[in-house]
């Protein structure tokens, strides 16, 4: 009986060891995974922190790098304090004294409201002129130069009818809509 009793005591014993044994490797395997789950986690934001480093690193020199383009920027555009309406004759202006500049007869120009796109304001101006190829080519050329800068939107040409005997010469029409930025409120 006592070796009934023995055998018995030993098999639970043996099972509640065994249950122990399955209980802490199912502990161990479950500590192993998040371990490593944690560890796959830090090893991928490793590059990210790396890049924070060296943007708090370079943070003077970035700010440095904002402010001249800024700057840069900002002699390219009308300022912002800057009505719509004196931007927009502003506009006009340089565009018809360069038109002239370059020898072009200007019969027609407008202003057109202004449109909102994203941080900049654009000031748009309709202008209608006469000229010569050349001079046209010559107006589109010192266009480029012009500060704040002046961007042409669209150009049509249409050639002006001269008369039977009249010398050929290539006169166009040139109606264009040009506009300009400036900073937004």
């Amino acid at each position: 009986m006592r070796s009934m009793l023995a055998s018995r005591s030993f098999r639970v014993v043996s099972f509640t060891c065994v249950l122990l044994l399955i209980a802490f490797a199912l502990v161990c395997a479950d500590l192993f995974s998040r371990y490593d789950r944690y560890q796959s986690e830090i090893d991928r934001m490793i590059p990210r922190i790396e890049r924070f480093k060296g943007l708090v690193v370079s943070k003077e020199q970035l700010q440095q790098a904002a402010g001249s383009s800024a700057a840069t920027v900002n002699q390219a555009i009308f300022p912002a304090a800057t009505a719509d309406a004196s931007a927009a004759a502003e506009l006009q202006r340089i565009v018809r004294d360069v038109l002239q500049q370059s020898g072009a007869s200007v019969t027609g120009s407008q202003t057109l409201p202004s449109t909102v796109d994203g941080s900049f304001v654009h000031i748009k101006v309709d202008v209608t002129a006469v000229s010569g190829l050349a001079e046209l080519e010559q107006f589109l050329q010192q266009l480029k130069r012009q500060n704040p800068a002046v961007f042409l939107e669209s150009l049509t040409l249409q050639p002006v009818r001269t008369r039977r005997g009249a010398p050929e010469a290539q006169a166009v029409t040139a109606r264009m809509r040009v506009f300009a930025l400036k900073g937004g409120a």
